[in-house]
């Protein structure tokens, strides 16, 4: 899986599994985060934080039956 950036952003990126709590921290590779791994079906939570003091541009789309 992959999450699009801004190139100025700063930003730290993960994918949450609901079902067992284990957390993986997607690797930036140029205006993206990736995590390259099989993943079974369930619910997850992709987070995005911003750990420093500076407003970080961030662009939300809604992917319908994804």
């Amino acid at each position: 899986m992959s999450v699009q950036i801004h190139q100025d952003s700063s930003l730290k990126v993960s994918l949450h599994d609901q079902q067992n709590g284990q957390t993986w921290h997607l690797k930036r590779r140029g205006d993206s985060y990736r995590l390259s791994r099989s993943l079974k079906a369930g619910n997850y939570q992709i987070r995005v934080a911003n750990q420093t003091s500076q407003k970080q541009p961030i662009a939300i789309l809604k992917t319908d039956h994804y």
